[in-house]
C-alpha cells in the first residue's frame, strides 16, 4: 500500500474501532485480510467499469 494510503486506512480502521466500542486491538492479520478484502473490491469495480460500454444501450445503427 502506498503511504498516504496505509495513512488513510489505518485511520479509518482507529474510527470504526472506537465507534464499535471494541477494547482490544484487532491482530495485523485480521487487519490486513480486510483490506485485501476491500482492495479485491475496488479490483472488481475497476474491471467493470474498464468492460462496461455505455454504446450497446445505444438504438443500433442501420446497415445496408
Amino acid at each position: 500500500m502506498s503511504g498516504s494510503k496505509a495513512n488513510d486506512g489505518d485511520r479509518l480502521l482507529s474510527e470504526l474501532h472506537k465507534a464499535l466500542g471494541f477494547d482490544e486491538q484487532p491482530s495485523q492479520e485480521t487487519i490486513e485480510m480486510i483490506m485485501t478484502g476491500y482492495d479485491i473490491v475496488n479490483i472488481d469495480v475497476a474491471i467493470a467499469e474498464l468492460v462496461h460500454d455505455s454504446d450497446i444501450h445505444e438504438a443500433p445503427v442501420p446497415v445496408r
